[in-house]
């Protein structure tokens, strides 16, 4: 309700609802109490002063935020940094040619140390196809397989298959006057490629042509142009 017609209303009906201050009889004067202000109640506070703290959080946000980055890209530098701890693989070799030596991929796994049927039966076809006589393929080299065994003391890591390849495939240029080679596989592409110290070619796996044929056609193009070239 308006104020105004509250004490009209009040008024009307006879009702007094303010009493004006009166002084009593003998009674001594009220001392005004005046509290000082001040200076700073005195000076209103202006954006220019509040801003050096909002300034100063953001800064320190900042910081902070650039020093977790700093530590997690030198985490992740650490780590892309370090070697492989262990290398696992099997090669299987087949010379289809007097120069020309397939390197094989195969899984670690297992007690199988040659071409399974299916990857032996695959090989042999893109061969047939290149016109090269499955008498003509030799499959006498053995297979290298790495770590050579588990013993504890033994270093598995990629540097120490890489020299170890490297030597087992200089000795198998003496031997036979290799002077191509063919590595079909993926996974090991950088630790063959610095292990062979002559001219390499590589494809895909027999493993990935089983799974998707039209893998084959690459790989047969690829042995023509070293057959070719031979």
């Amino acid at each position: 309700m308006n104020e105004i017609l509250r004490q009209e209303y009040l008024h009307t009906l006879g009702i007094q609802s303010y009493y004006p201050r009166k002084k009593l009889a003998g009674a001594p004067l009220s001392t005004v109490m005046l509290t000082p202000e001040s200076e700073a109640q005195l000076k209103p506070a202006s954006r220019d002063e509040k801003a050096p703290s909002l300034v100063q959080t953001r800064a320190a946000l900042q910081d902070k935020k650039q020093s977790k980055s700093d530590d997690d890209k030198a985490g992740l530098s650490a780590r892309s940094t370090q070697p492989i701890a262990e290398a696992r693989f099997q090669l299987a070799f087949i010379r289809v040619s007097a120069s020309i030596l397939v390197m094989i991929l195969l899984p670690h796994t297992g007690d199988r140390n040659s071409l399974n049927p299916p990857q032996r039966k695959l090989f042999i076809n893109i061969c047939r196809a290149l016109k090269i006589p499955e008498q003509d393929l030799d499959f006498s080299i053995k297979v290298f397989r790495w770590p050579f065994s588990e013993a504890a003391h033994l270093d598995k890591s990629a540097a120490a298959a890489q020299a170890a390849l490297f030597t087992y495939l200089a000795q198998l240029q003496e031997d036979h006057k290799i002077t191509q080679f063919l590595f079909m596989g993926s996974s090991i592409t950088e630790l063959v490629s610095a292990a062979v110290d002559s001219d390499l070619h590589i494809c895909r796996s027999l493993d990935e042509m089983l799974k998707m044929p039209a893998l084959k056609r690459e790989t047969w193009q690829v042995l023509r142009q070293l057959a070719s070239g031979d």
